[in-house]
């Protein structure tokens, strides 16, 4: 079984979601390889057959410190 004939079309109506999390600009500027990979994921689910329209890409944490919540 190949990895395309385990995505069913019942799959691909669903949202495709990429969250893509460096906490701090540090990270992303000297983790690139890191974050392109994340980037990454978005084109790998557009080659599974998702439409351009179904994957969704969350980058707004970028560079952001995730708060403290007690």
């Amino acid at each position: 079984m190949t990895e395309h004939s385990k995505i069913t079309a019942g799959h691909q109506v669903r949202l495709a979601v990429v969250y893509l999390r460096q906490s701090s600009a540090s990270q992303v500027e000297n983790n690139r390889e890191s974050t392109e990979r994340q980037y990454a994921l978005a084109e790998r689910a557009r080659e599974l057959g998702w439409p351009d329209e179904r994957v969704l890409v969350i980058d707004e944490d970028l560079c952001h410190r995730a708060m403290n919540i007690p």
